[in-house]
C-alpha cells in the first residue's frame, strides 16, 4: 500500500502543478492546430482535451523517473511492485481531476451524480491499487481459466490450441535423479531442490575423470555450500508440499519470487545491491515457512521443511528447556510467526536476528559467487534459473538460459582450457543433460504439436551429449565387451554386473553408463516420433539393434533394469513397424514383424507383475494411489505397438 500511495501522491502533485500553472498547453482559445489542420473544440471538450494532455505529460514524467530508478536500483521494493506503482500513477491524476471539480462547486451545492459515482469508483480503485500484486495474480489466474470469448460470429482465443499428448514419447529417467519420470509436475522443482546434491556428485565425477585442479574443487565446494544453505532448503520444502498436495499455486507463487531475484543476479555489481538481493531472497524463504504453517502442513511436509525452519528458528538446546519438549514447540511456533511478520515487513520495523544473520551469510556467498565468476564459469546458477522457469512452464525461457550459458562457456573453454580439461568437459555434459531433460519434458507437453525445428535441435543436443558420454566410457569396457551369442529370436534379461573397477568407482561408472543408455534410448524414441522418420530410418534401425544387443548388466540400480529393457524392446518393435511402413516390402517385413511380436511378448512378460501392482494400489492417499507409473506407461506402450503390428500384418496379408 505504501508504494501505491507514494506513486499516487507523486502524480497528484505533478498534475496539480501543471493544471494550476499558466503553461501554454493546447488547446488554447478553443482550437488546436496540427500543421495546416485546425481542430475546433467546444468549451467542455476543450477542458477534457487539456486534462488528457496533462495526464499524458504527468505519466510520461513519472515513467521516466521509474525508468531511471530501475536502472540504478533494479531490485528494491519499488521495482518489485510494478502493478501497485502503475495503478498509483493512474490514480493520482484521476483523483486530482475529481477533487478540482469538487472545489469548483459553489458553497452548499450537492455533488452531482457523476461526481458521486466518480468518488465511489476512486475508492474502489484505491482498494484495488493497494492490493496490486494480489489483483495481478487474480487477473492472471482468471485469464488462464478463460480459453476463449465468443460473440457476433467472432471467437477470441486466450489460450494455446489444444495439443494431443503422445503417450509413446516417454524417455528413460536420467541417472542420478528420480525427478524425470511420468509423475506429476515438472522436473524443474526437483532439480532445484537437489542442486547441492548435483554439485556434490559432479565433484565425484570430475575426480573420477582425472580432474586435479584444487582451485576448481574449492570453487565447487563454495558453490555446494551456497546451494545447500540458500537454494535447497526452501525448494526441498516446496517439493514436499507439492508431492503431498499437488497444489502448484503456492509453489509457483514462491518460485516466481525466486525467479525475480535470479533475473537480477547479472547486475549485482556492488556490495549494497548484493545485500539488497540477499534480503529479498531471505524474505522469500521466510514467506515459505509462514505459508506452510498457515496451510497446516502434515508431518511429512514439516519434516522436509526442517532444514528451512532451522535457518530462522533453530531448535532450543536441551539445556535451555526447563519445561521439556513442549517449550521447544511453543518457542518455534512463536518464532515462526515472528518470521512471518518479518517477511511481510518491508519497512524494517520488525527485527529477526536469525533472519538478519542469514541475510549477511547469503550476502557473503554472493560476494564469493562474484569473485569466482561463477555466473559464467559454473553452470549451477544457469541450471537453477532455468529450473525455476521450467517449473513455471516457461520452457522456452529456461531452455534459452541453458543454451546461452553453453554458448559462452564452450567458446571460452576452447580458447583457455582446450578439450582435455575434465572439469570443463563434465560441466558441459551436465548442462546438456539438464537441457535434454527439459527439452524432452517440453516435447512431451506439446505432443504432436511440437515444432519440427525444435525436435531437430533436441536431437542435435542428444547426439552431442551421447558422443561426450561415449568418449568418457572408453575407460571401462561397458560399451565394448562382447555379448554372449544367443538365438536372435530369443530375448533375455541382463545378468549381474562383472567388472574389475574398484567398488566406489564402479558405482559412478554405472551411473554414467546408465545416463549414456538413457540418452541413446531417448534419441531413438525421438527419431521414431519425428514427423520425418524416413530421413532417419536407416540410422535409427542400426542404433536400436546396437542398443538391443549391448550388455546392459552394469546399468545402475535406478531406474530398474527390467524397465529399461522393456522400453528398449518397445523401441525395437516400433522401429520395425515404422520401417515396414516406410519400405513397403511385404516379404522382408513379414519376418521382421514376427521378431517385433516376440520382443513385445517378452516386454509384456517382464512388466506384467509390477504394472499390475501399480494399477491396483490400495491404501494411502488418493495422490499416492494416483501417481502415474513408468511401469504402466511402458506396458501400455508395448500393448499399443502390438496392436499396430497386428494391423500392419493384416494389411500386408491382403
Amino acid at each position: 500500500m505504501v508504494v501505491f500511495l507514494f506513486s499516487a501522491v507523486l502524480t497528484f502533485i505533478l498534475y496539480e502543478c501543471l493544471a494550476f500553472t499558466a503553461m501554454p498547453l493546447p488547446p488554447r482559445k478553443g482550437w488546436f492546430r496540427i500543421g495546416t489542420i485546425k481542430i475546433n473544440f467546444q468549451q467542455a471538450s476543450a477542458i477534457w482535451a487539456r486534462r488528457v494532455l496533462i495526464i499524458a505529460i504527468t505519466l510520461g514524467i513519472s515513467l521516466c523517473i521509474l525508468f531511471v530508478h530501475d536502472t540504478f536500483s533494479p531490485i528494491d521494493r519499488l521495482s518489485r511492485n510494478k502493478i501497485n506503482i502503475t495503478m498509483g500513477f493512474l490514480f493520482g491524476p484521476l483523483f486530482a481531476i475529481w477533487l478540482n471539480g469538487i472545489f469548483r462547486l459553489p458553497p452548499g451545492t450537492p455533488l452531482s451524480r457523476s461526481q458521486t459515482l466518480g468518488g465511489i469508483g476512486l475508492i474502489a480503485f484505491c482498494i484495488v491499487g493497494s492490493l496490486g500484486e494480489e489483483t495481478g495474480k487474480f487477473v492472471q489466474q482468471w485469464a488462464r481459466k478463460v480459453s476463449n470469448v465468443k460473440g457476433f460470429g467472432i471467437e477470441l482465443s486466450m489460450s494455446d490450441p489444444a495439443r494431443k499428448k503422445d503417450p509413446s514419447q516417454g524417455a528413460t529417467p536420467l541417472a542420478g535423479s528420480k525427478s524425470f519420470s511420468s509423475g506429476r509436475g515438472s522436473a524443474g522443482l526437483s532439480y532445484l531442490g537437489q542442486l547441492d546434491d548435483i554439485i556434490d556428485r559432479d565433484i565425484s565425477y570430475i575426480k573420477l575423470l582425472g580432474g586435479n585442479d584444487p582451485e576448481v574443487f574449492a570453487q565447487l565446494e563454495r558453490a555446494k555450500s551456497f546451494a545447500h544453505s540458500a537454494v535447497s532448503p526452501p525448494l526441498t520444502c516446496l517439493a514436499a508440499w507439492f508431492d503431498e498436495t499437488a497444489d502448484s499455486t503456492l509453489v509457483n507463487d514462491h518460485i516466481g519470487a525466486f525467479a525475480r531475484v535470479f533475473r537480477q543476479v547479472p547486475t549485482l555489481d556492488s556490495e549494497t545491491r548484493r545485500r539488497d538481493a540477499s534480503e529479498i531472497f531471505v524474505r522469500n524463504m521466510a514467506a515459505i515457512i509462514a505459508d506452510i504453517q498457515r496451510a497446516g502442513a502434515v508431518i511429512t511436509v514439516k519434516r522436509a521443511c526442517g532444514s528451512l525452519l532451522e535457518v530462522f528458528c533453530p531448535e532450543t538446546p536441551a539445556s535451555a528447556r526447563p519445561h521439556g519438549p513442549e517449550q521447544t514447540i511453543a518457542d518455534q511456533t512463536d518464532c515462526i510467526w515472528l518470521t512471518a511478520r518479518w517477511a511481510a515487513d518491508e519497512d524494517g520495523l520488525i527485527n529477526s536476528p536469525t533472519a538478519t544473520a542469514h541475510v549477511a551469510a547469503l550476502s557473503g556467498h554472493l560476494d564469493s559467487f562474484i569473485a569466482d565468476d561463477a555466473l559464467h564459469g559454473r553452470p549451477y546458477f544457469a541450471i537453477a534459473h532455468a529450473s525455476a522457469m521450467v517449473q513455471l512452464k516457461q520452457y522456452e525461457a529456461g531452455i534459452a538460459i541453458l543454451y546461452e550459458w553453453l554458448d559462452q562457456f564452450e567458446k571460452k573453454s576452447a580458447q583457455t582450457k582446450g578439450a582435455s580439461d575434465p572439469a570443463a568437459n563434465w560441466m558441459i555434459l551436465r548442462t546438456r543433460s539438464i537441457l535434454a531433460a527439459y527439452s524432452e519434458e517440453w516435447i512431451l507437453a506439446q505432443g504432436s504439436a511440437a515444432a519440427t525445428v525444435f525436435r531437430n535441435e533436441h536431437l542435435r543436443n542428444l547426439d552431442i551429449l551421447r558422443g561426450g558420454l561415449e568418449r568418457i566410457l572408453a575407460q571401462p569396457d561397458f560399451l565394448t565387451r562382447p555379448v554372449a551369442a544367443r538365438d536372435p529370436r530369443a530375448f533375455a534379461m541382463p545378468g549381474p554386473c562383472r567388472s574389475e573397477e574398484p567398488a566406489k568407482e564402479l558405482d559412478l561408472w554405472r551411473k554414467i553408463y546408465t545416463s549414456y543408455t538413457s540418452m541413446e534410448l531417448t534419441q531413438i524414441q525421438n527419431r521414431l516420433n519425428h514427423p520425418q522418420y524416413r530421413r532417419h530410418a536407416e540410422t535409427t534401425n542400426a542404433d536400436v539393434l546396437k542398443l538391443l544387443n549391448r550388455d546392459l548388466s552394469c546399468l545402475s540400480a535406478y531406474p530398474p533394469v527390467a524397465l529399461v529393457y522393456a522400453q528398449i524392446l518397445e523401441a525395437y518393435a516400433r522401429n520395425i513397424l515404422l520401417y515396414a511402413k516406410a519400405k513397403k516390402d511385404a516379404e522382408s517385413s513379414g519376418s521382421r514383424l514376427k521378431k517385433a511380436e516376440l520382443a513385445i511378448a517378452y516386454g509384456l512378460e517382464i512388466t506384467r507383475a509390477q504394472a499390475e501392482l501399480d494399477l491396483n494400489r490400495s491404501g494411502g492417499t488418493f495422490l499416492a494411489r494416483g501417481t502415474p507409473s513408468d511401469w504402466v506407461a511402458a506396458r501400455e506402450a508395448l500393448e499399443q505397438t502390438l496392436l499396430e503390428i497386428l494391423s500392419v500384418k493384416e494389411s500386408l496379408a491382403e
